[in-house]
């Protein structure tokens, strides 16, 4: 039984015609669609362009699904994706450890994931390092907020 997948560094993205960058979500369904009936509990999905769109396509298989640890650090998820995220993970009741560094989330995207922390009730780690985001601005203080009261909740924020 596969219990973790580490898929970092796959590109599921490509370059158009136009030499434009193209977000390709394909590949992100594929597993999102196998992640309710897998045995999975670890899932990296680093480095793999996934964007937004990517966030989207990945949050509807996290929901059901039985990971407790998933990394999807250098995706470039911004505020967007973050907004997506918050809604898998406030249904998700076996994700303990998340990884969103460097995802270009900044303030807002760190305000954005709040919520799906606060909701989540099985989250006990969450490193958000190297967005943007600073001691004392409005993104830190919101993970902060959202992570309050939790025994043992270890939360990365700053490049600290």
């Amino acid at each position: 039984t596969l219990a973790t997948l580490n898929a970092s560094g796959n590109f599921f993205g490509g370059f158009g015609r136009d030499g434009k960058f193209i977000r390709a979500a394909e590949g992100v369904e594929s597993i999102a669609d196998a992640l309710p009936v897998s045995a999975l509990t670890s899932l990296a999905l680093a480095e793999n362009r996934l964007g937004p769109e990517g966030a989207r396509a990945l949050m509807p298989g996290l929901a059901r699904s039985s990971l407790t640890s998933l990394d999807l650090s250098r995706n470039g998820i911004g505020t967007a994706g973050a907004a997506e995220l918050a809604a898998g993970l406030a249904v998700n009741n076996s994700l303990l450890k998340l990884d969103v560094r460097l995802n270009k989330l900044g303030p807002e995207g760190a305000e954005a994931l709040a919520p799906g922390v606060a909701a989540s009730g099985s989250l006990t780690a969450l490193d958000a390092r190297f967005n943007g985001v600073r001691e004392g601005d409005e993104g830190e203080a919101a993970l902060k907020e959202a992570a309050k009261g939790r025994v043992g909740f270890r939360l990365r924020v700053c490049e600290v």
